[in-house]
Formats: structure tokens, C-alpha cells, sequence
């Protein structure tokens, strides 16, 4: 996507990446994943708040802190949750940023890099849209299984490109999606397809793209005000302007939608509820990292 002139963010986006590529910035590097040790036996997840959680690990010490993080692969968890009745669905959970490092740094590896969130927002492919479906490969997804993606911030981006590529859709069942803290208003994601997408007020991440949140009967967007003692920074400590970003806020709001009664949450809830604990579910997890390999690279 890159039109001329610019119409809205993502536009401007595109024409940034697409220009950057030009001298090698942000031009498609080869991603390689490999798996990180076999498959583990894990407890399935019992609604959307425990789903947001399987992104916890890859979200280190903060909203954007590089604290805890990888820094030169970028996770991916693939789980395969099998029903009582022997029927296989997967839950794919994607990483949000891994570094702030910029993407033309030769040092940088990690693929969930600003590059990514650039070319995301710009609606291009990207190293983790490539990475994902590796993993998904790799994992044993199999085209007649439904697939429900999860991602934070850059992993939910990257769950919405995956949904709204016609390509990735012919080899993969995208089932639903999972997204939160992510700019993904402008992603055509098909109507057969469930999107619940969980936003915060004070979150200016989340809108980045500056487009509206989509409301179909699919397609669902929580918006949370958040409380004035949710943001406010500690006695003596300055403002934090990424305080509405936090994965646990985030997953305070996943479980806010876990107790409603508001229809569309009740929809989306029966649209998942084959993913998450039941009677005979079992569930196991692979866990994948994705590394950029420059041209010229092994």
C-alpha cells in the first residue's frame, strides 16, 4: 500500500517504508525460525484475559522497556489445543516489540524491531508476518484447522495482517483475532473472521494509525477509560507517557470482557470457547524465535 498523497497515517507510513527500502533501511530482510525444544504439556486457557496472558513473557519489564526481552530473536508460541472429540485448533500468540533499536542497525537481528512497526502500520509485509507463518508451518498447522491469533502492540498488527492477507488465508483457517494496545483500525480483515480489538484512552499507540475502530457484527473494539490512579506515576517519579500501553491493564480490560453481558462479548466469547479449557481439552505449546539474516548472511 503506498498512495501519493498521503490519505492517513498508514499512508504515510507505506511511503516512508517504501522510500527507506530504496537504500537498504527497511528493505525485506530473510527471516530465519527455528524451535526452541519440543512441545510442553500447558493448562488450556480459560478466556480472553488468560489468552492476552500467553503474551506476558515476550512483553518484558514494561510497555515499551527493553528490560527482559529478547534481543536478537523474537518469540513465537504456537498451541495446539486438541477437544475432547480429538479435534485440533491452534492459538498462535505473536511478540510485541523485542527492541526500539532501529532496523537499519546491522547489529539489530531481532525481527520485532521499529522497522516491523513501521512497515506494519504502512500495511506492508513484514519480517514477522513472514516469521509467523514459518512457525505456523514448522508447528504442523494444517489448512483445514481453525487458528486464533493473539498479539500485544506489535504482535496484535501483526495478527491483523495475517488475518487480512488473501494468501496467508489459503494455506491457514484464520478463525479470530485476538488484538490489544494495536493500531489496526485501517486492516481489511474479512467478515468471517472474529476481530475483538481492547483499546485504552490514554493507550496513544493504539491509535496511531489514526483511523476509526471498525463495528460490524465480526468485528468488535473495546474502548477502556482508564481510572486517573491507572496512569498516574508514583509519588516523585515523572509522568509515564506509555502508562496506557501496560500489557496488565490490558489484561484487567481482557478480563472485563470476560465478565460482561454485552452481546458482542458473548458472541465473541462462544466464537473462542472452543479454544480454551472444556471437558477432555488438552493443550500443548512450541515455542519458535525468529531472527532477521542480512543479504549475504548463512
Amino acid at each position: 500500500r503506498w498512495a501519493w498523497p498521503p490519505r492517513d497515517v498508514a499512508d504515510r507510513a507505506a511511503g516512508v517504508a517504501v522510500l527507506t527500502a530504496q537504500d537498504g533501511a527497511l528493505r525485506p530482510t530473510r527471516v530465519e525460525v527455528r524451535a526452541v525444544g519440543p512441545a510442553r504439556s500447558i493448562p488450556p486457557a480459560r478466556g480472553t484475559a488468560d489468552l492476552l496472558a500467553r503474551a506476558r513473557p515476550m512483553a518484558g519489564g514494561g510497555a515499551l522497556s527493553p528490560a527482559g526481552r529478547a534481543t536478537s530473536a523474537a518469540p513465537i508460541a504456537v498451541e495446539r489445543v486438541v477437544d475432547g472429540a480429538g479435534a485440533r485448533r491452534w492459538v498462535v500468540v505473536l511478540p510485541p516489540t523485542q527492541t526500539t533499536a532501529a532496523p537499519w542497525d546491522e547489529a539489530t537481528t531481532n525481527p520485532a524491531d521499529l522497522g516491523t512497526d513501521l512497515r506494519g502500520v504502512g500495511e506492508l509485509p513484514t519480517a514477522m508476518t513472514r516469521g509467523a507463518v514459518e512457525a505456523m508451518d514448522r508447528a504442523g498447522v494444517a489448512p483445514d484447522e481453525p487458528v486464533l491469533l493473539v498479539g500485544y502492540s506489535q504482535g496484535g498488527i501483526t495478527a491483523a495482517q495475517l488475518a487480512a492477507d488473501p494468501a496467508l488465508r489459503s494455506r491457514f483457517a484464520v478463525d479470530a483475532v485476538l488484538t490489544a494496545g494495536a493500531p489496526v483500525a485501517g486492516l481489511d480483515v474479512p467478515p468471517d473472521v472474529a476481530v475483538l480489538s481492547l483499546e485504552h484512552e490514554e493507550d496513544w499507540i493504539a491509535s496511531l494509525e489514526g483511523a476509526d475502530a471498525p463495528a460490524t457484527p465480526s468485528r468488535t473494539t473495546v474502548l477502556r477509560d482508564l481510572p486517573d490512579a491507572a496512569t498516574a506515576p508514583a509519588p516523585g517519579e515523572p509522568a509515564d507517557g506509555t502508562a496506557g500501553h501496560d500489557l496488565g491493564r490490558y489484561r484487567e480490560t481482557a478480563a472485563l470482557v470476560d465478565a460482561s453481558d454485552d452481546p458482542s462479548l458473548v458472541a465473541w466469547r462462544a466464537r473462542v470457547a472452543p479454544y480454551l479449557a472444556g471437558e477432555g481439552t488438552t493443550a500443548s505449546a512450541r515455542l519458535f524465535l525468529a531472527e532477521r539474516r542480512p543479504p549475504g548472511t548463512g
